[in-house]
């Protein structure tokens, strides 16, 4: 079984209000970080983990308990530090744990209303030393999502990244909507947990061992450097909700 990892420590107020988005109820009358979760109660998923901050703890817990969910456990830390460091969190919590598990990592303020082709390509991974990511097809040039370029396909329809691609310019993203290899990046991952460990003792010791409390980014700190990624395009409607298009 595969352990969700719902990270939910941001701090964006888009739509106003005293709390954070994630917790806010934008695209139905639940909070999308319960949206989230509901989303991953498929037979090959344990019960999530969630990662948030200390003063957001006793918010989610209350909101676990309210939609009758379980939570394998709900990890804090100290302060928002960016996507790195709270995945950093769940590993160590996993691999005390459940050394040999396989994990899923998900934010919690994206909108999917039809999860299907995001559950077959999970069951489908089995490329056990790499980390998978997964793109959705492009449907206006956005200057507020990464991209990933998709090179030779490996297996089940995961393909070699050639490339990650920051927020671009208007100009660059018309072209790469041009590009029917370049896919807009989910920000959703897939590995063994010991492959994403080794990745961040390789380029991001300092992190791992917590001697280096940057807030950085998981993509930036790991894998637009690691050469064991391949990403999954899906026909999916995705969107993540705060951006300012409203089209996606």
């Amino acid at each position: 079984m595969i352990y969700p990892i719902i990270l939910c420590g941001g701090e964006g107020k888009r739509f106003g209000g005293d709390i954070p988005k994630q917790f806010q109820s934008v695209i139905s009358n639940k909070p999308m970080v319960i949206e989230t979760a509901l989303r991953y109660r498929d037979s090959i998923f344990h019960n999530p983990i969630f990662v948030t901050n200390e003063k957001h703890h006793d918010l989610i817990s209350g909101m676990i308990d309210d939609h009758d969910l379980n939570a394998l456990a709900i990890l804090t830390e100290d302060e928002p530090k960016n996507t790195a460091p709270a995945i950093a969190l769940a590993l160590r919590y996993i691999q005390d744990n459940d050394p040999l598990a396989t994990i899923f990592i998900c934010p919690s303020d994206h909108n999917m209303p039809d999860i299907l082709p995001l559950i077959n390509a999970i069951k489908a991974f089995n490329l056990d030393s790499s980390i998978a990511c997964f793109g959705a097809r492009p449907t206006y040039p956005s200057t507020e999502y990464g991209y990933i370029k998709l090179g030779e396909e490996r297996d089940n329809d995961y393909y070699d990244i050639d490339q990650f691609i920051e927020k671009p310019n208007e100009r660059l993203a018309e072209k790469l909507c041009r590009n029917d290899k370049i896919y807009w990046n989910m920000g959703l991952f897939l590995g063994r947990n010991k492959i994403f460990i080794d990745a961040y003792k390789k380029q991001a010791s300092a992190l791992w061992k917590g001697s280096d409390q940057s807030s950085i980014s998981f993509d930036y700190a790991i894998m637009e450097k690691i050469d064991n990624t391949v990403g999954c395009p899906l026909e999916i409607h995705w969107k993540d909700i705060g951006v300012s298009h409203s089209d996606g």
